[in-house]
C-alpha cells in the first residue's frame, strides 16, 4: 500500500496499559489500535472496553473489532466445519456487537469490524453468517466492515467494501509467526496491495525500548499495520479514503467485480432490447414449437452459478436496484382492481371463462404426462388420475431432487417450494387449511389446477445439512396464470387482439432471488421472489415457457417460447374471485401466494421470511407437481425409496434445473453446447426434438423416453 506518509497501527488482544500506548504513539508514531469488543464467546476478555475515552483523548484512532464465529472449530483436537454458522447466529452476533459498541461508548455511524481469522473464501454457510451479521449491524445504524486474510480478500471487497487485510510477511513454512524486534524509529512498509483500507503485515513483533513485562516475561508482542486513515472507526474519513483510492484506479479486485457485473447486465439489456424491437410476426423458423408471437428468443445460455453464490455483491446490487427502479412487470391494471372492489354478482351466466380448463387426462398435460405410466401410483384406464392424500416429509423432497439431479441453493439453506396441484390437509378434510409453518411433515391432498382458484401451494423448505432440522412451510397459492391471461395470449396469437401476455412456467428448479415485483398498477411489491438468470444473480432470468394457441388448455401439443417472462412470486392481490380475472389471483405467469399487497394473510407471512433472508439473497424455487411428491412419498411408505431401479423408473427425470453428466449426454444428443446444466436452451431443444419425433411435447426427459429413443442418457443401475 502506497502512502505519502505511512499511518501505522498496532493490534494486541489484551490492553497493554496506557503507558505502553503512550510509548507506541510517541516513539513508534502509531496512530491507531485494534479495540477488542468483549466479552464474547471467542474473546472472553473485556480489558479494552473501558479505555475508549482515554485513548481518544490521547489522540488514538481505533479499530473496533468483534471476534465472532469462525469457519471451523476444534472437536477432540480436530478442525471441523463450525455447526453454528447460519444467518440467525450472524444476526444475533451482529446485535451483540452493536450492544458492545454502545457499551464501549462508540456512537451510531461508527465502523465496526468482523474478525475472520481463516484465509479461504467463505463457504455458503459462513457467507450467510457474515452477511446476516453485516445486515444486523446496518439495522442498528453502525457501519459493518471485515478483517480477513488474503484468501478471503476478493470476496470481502465485493460484499463488504471496507476491508482490513491480514497479510503477514514474517511467517515460517507452517504459517507460524517469526518474532522480530523492530526499531520504532525505522519501521518497514508492507508490499503494495490494492483495495483494503489497512494491511496487517507483521505478526507477533516486539519494539526496541518497550520493556514493559507482559506475555510471559518478554515485552508485549503486537501485530503491525499500515492504513489509509488515522481512525478506521470514523466512517467519513474511511469513505473519503476509499473514494480517493477508487478514483486513482488502484482497486483491481473491486474493479474486476464491477466490470463482470456490468458486462452481464449489458448482455441482459441487449436481450431485452432485442425482444422489444423484434417485429411481432418474426418467427423462429428453426423451431417447430415456436410461434411468431413468441417474439425474439433470449440469448441466455445454460450455465449455473456456483452453489456458493448466495447473495448479490455490491456492484451487482447497484445494477439490480437501478434496473428495478425502471422495469415494469406484467400485472393487474387499473380497471382490474376497480372491478375487484365492486360488488360482483354471485354467479355469471354464461361463464365467460368456461372454455379455459386444465387437461382432464394427465397424459395430455406437460407437467403430468411423464407420470401417467407410474406403477407406484397408477392412473386408471380412463386416463383420469385418482386423487389422494399423502404425508409429505423432507426425505420425499430430497428423494425427488436426487432423482432429478437437482440441487437448489438458497441463502441460509432456505429455498422456495412450489407444489402445483395440491392443497393442505387430508382428502376428507372438512375445512381448508391455508398454511403450515416450520413443520417436519404435513398432509397434502392432490388436486389439478384450473386457472380459476387456489389449487397449489408455495412456501419455503429449509435444507439444513442436519437432516433432523429440515422444515417445511407452505401457503395456499397458485402456480399457474389466471383465466384472463390464458385467454389473453391465445387471442393475441390468433390475431384477435394486437397484444397479449400469458404463459405457464414448467416444472423444474429455477434460480430466484429476493427482490422486487413491479406491478404496472400497484407499483413495487417488495420483497418478492424474482426469477433470475441461472449464471448472473443480478439480472432477470430466461425460461422456456408454455403458451396455448390451438385451444384454451395448456397441453402437450402447445407452443413453447424461450423468453424473459418475469415470472416472479408475489401476492395474489385478492382472496376472492375477481370477475375480470376469472380467479382470486392476478397472474400472467407469475406464481402467487394468497393475500393482498398491504400485506395480508399468507402473503404477509411469506414476506416475513423473505425479509429475514434479505434483499438480493438467492432463494431457488423448486416447482414440482403434487403427483411427483405423492409418488416419492409412496415409495418411502413402501420402503422402496432405497431401490434405485424403482426410483429411476418413477422419478428419474431431466428437466429445468437438472445437472451433471446425464445432462451433458442429453445436450450432445440434442446438438447443443454441453454445459452440465439443464436450462432454457436445453428445454427448447428437447421440446423441438419431441415435436419432430411426434411424441407428447413436455420437455421432460424420462427413462421411458430414453429407452424409446435408445439414447443411453441415464447411467446403468449397478
Amino acid at each position: 500500500m502506497s502512502s505519502p506518509k505511512p499511518i501505522y497501527g498496532v493490534d494486541i488482544s489484551h490492553f497493554p496499559g496506557m503507558a505502553a500506548m503512550k510509548w507506541l504513539r510517541d516513539k513508534a508514531k502509531a496512530r491507531f489500535a485494534c479495540f477488542y469488543l468483549g466479552p464474547t464467546e471467542n474473546h472472553p476478555g473485556s480489558d479494552w472496553m473501558g479505555q475508549r475515552t482515554d485513548l481518544a483523548v490521547a489522540g488514538w484512532g481505533l479499530v473496533p473489532t468483534y471476534l465472532g464465529q469462525q469457519a471451523h472449530v476444534k472437536r477432540s483436537g480436530v478442525k471441523v466445519p463450525n455447526p453454528a454458522l447460519n444467518a440467525a447466529r450472524g444476526a444475533s452476533d451482529g446485535d451483540q456487537a452493536c450492544d458492545l459498541m454502545k457499551t464501549a461508548g462508540f456512537s451510531p455511524g461508527t465502523v465496526v469490524y468482523l474478525d475472520l481469522e481463516e484465509g479461504d473464501e467463505p463457504a455458503s454457510a459462513y457467507q450467510a453468517y457474515i452477511l446476516a451479521w453485516m445486515d444486523e449491524v446496518k439495522k442498528r445504524f453502525f457501519v459493518p466492515a471485515i478483517y480477513c486474510p488474503g484468501g478471503a480478500l476478493r470476496w470481502a471487497l465485493q460484499y463488504g467494501r471496507i476491508v482490513w487485510l491480514a497479510a503477514p510477511d514474517n511467517l515460517d513454512a507452517q504459517g507460524n509467526a517469526i518474532t522480530v524486534t523492530l526499531d520504532p524509529a525505522g519501521l518497514p512498509l508492507p508490499a503494495a496491495r490494492k483495495g483494503p483500507l489497512a494491511i496487517q503485515f507483521k505478526w507477533e513483533i516486539e519494539f526496541q525500548g518497550l520493556d514493559q513485562p507482559a506475555d510471559g516475561g518478554h515485552g508485549p508482542r503486537f501485530d503491525l499495520n499500515v492504513g489509509l486513515v488515522a481512525d478506521p472507526s470514523d466512517y467519513a474519513s474511511v469513505d473519503r479514503a476509499l473514494l480517493d483510492l477508487k478514483e486513482a484506479t488502484e482497486v483491481a479486485e473491486l474493479d474486476e467485480a464491477t466490470v463482470a457485473a456490468q458486462g452481464a447486465f449489458d448482455r441482459f439489456v441487449q436481450f431485452k432490447s432485442m425482444d422489444a424491437a423484434v417485429a411481432a410476426d418474426a418467427p423462429d423458423a428453426a423451431s417447430p414449437t415456436s410461434d411468431p408471437k413468441c417474439g425474439s428468443p433470449s440469448g441466455a445460455v445454460d450455465k449455473i452459478m456456483p452453489d456458493e453464490k448466495i447473495a448479490l455483491n455490491l456492484a451487482e446490487d447497484t445494477l439490480a436496484v437501478a434496473w428495478m427502479s425502471n422495469v415494469v412487470d406484467p400485472g393487474p391494471r387499473d380497471e382490474d382492481l376497480d372491478l375487484s372492489l365492486a360488488d360482483a354478482p354471485a354467479t355469471h351466466s354464461p361463464d365467460p371463462w368456461a372454455k379455459i380448463k386444465w387437461p382432464e387426462q394427465d397424459v395430455a398435460s406437460p407437467d403430468y404426462s411423464h407420470l401417467a405410466s407410474s406403477l407406484t401410483l397408477p392412473v386408471p384406464t380412463s386416463g383420469v388420475a385418482t386423487l389422494g392424500e399423502f404425508e409429505l416429509k423432507p426425505e420425499d423432497i430430497e428423494l425427488m431432487l436426487s432423482a432429478n439431479s437437482m440441487n437448489p441453493v438458497g441463502f441460509d439453506n432456505t429455498v422456495a417450494l412450489a407444489i402445483r396441484g395440491a392443497r393442505l390437509g387430508k382428502l376428507a378434510g372438512k375445512s381448508a387449511t391455508l398454511e403450515v409453518e416450520q413443520v417436519s411433515s404435513t398432509w397434502i391432498t392432490e388436486l389439478r389446477p384450473d386457472h380459476k382458484s387456489f389449487r397449489c401451494l408455495i412456501g419455503f423448505y429449509e435444507r439444513d445439512p442436519g437432516t433432523t432440522k429440515r422444515r417445511i412451510t407452505l401457503y395456499t397459492a397458485s402456480t399457474v396464470p389466471n383465466a384472463e391471461y390464458v385467454q389473453s395470449w391465445f387471442n393475441y396469437a390468433n390475431g384477435k387482439t394486437t397484444s397479449g401476455v400469458g404463459n405457464m412456467m414448467p416444472s423444474g428448479c429455477y434460480v430466484y432471488r429476493v427482490g422486487v415485483h413491479n406491478s404496472p398498477h400497484a407499483g413495487a411489491i417488495k420483497p418478492a421472489l424474482r426469477l433470475t438468470d441461472s449464471f448472473d444473480l443480478h439480472v432477470d432470468g430466461t425460461a422456456t415457457v408454455l403458451r396455448t394457441k390451438n385451444d384454451l388448455s395448456y397441453g402437450v401439443d402447445d407452443v413453447w417460447c424461450k423468453t424473459i417472462p418475469a415470472d416472479n412470486v408475489h401476492c395474489s392481490f385478492q382472496t376472492t374471485t375477481v370477475p375480470n380475472w376469472g380467479a382470486p389471483f392476478s397472474s400472467a405467469g407469475c406464481m402467487t401466494i394468497r393475500g393482498h399487497q398491504t400485506p395480508t394473510d399468507q402473503w404477509k407471512k411469506a414476506q416475513a421470511i423473505m425479509n429475514r433472508l434479505g434483499q438480493g439473497k438467492r432463494c431457488d424455487v423448486i416447482l414440482i407437481t403434487g403427483r411427483d411428491l405423492a409418488i416419492a412419498a409412496e415409495l418411502r411408505r413402501k420402503n422402496e425409496a432405497g431401490d434405485a431401479a424403482s426410483v429411476r423408473r418413477e422419478l428419474g427425470r431431466l428437466r429445468p434445473g437438472s445437472r451433471g453428466p446425464a445432462v451433458d449426454r442429453l445436450q450432445e444428443k440434442l446438438g447443443i453446447e454441453r454445459t452440465s446444466y439443464f436450462g432454457s436452451v436445453t428445454k427448447k431443444a428437447l421440446v423441438d426434438e419431441q415435436s419432430r419425433k411426434h411424441v407428447p411435447i413436455d420437455g421432460i426427459f424420462s427413462p421411458a423416453l430414453d429407452a424409446a429413443w435408445n439414447w443411453g442418457i441415464f447411467d446403468p443401475i449397478a
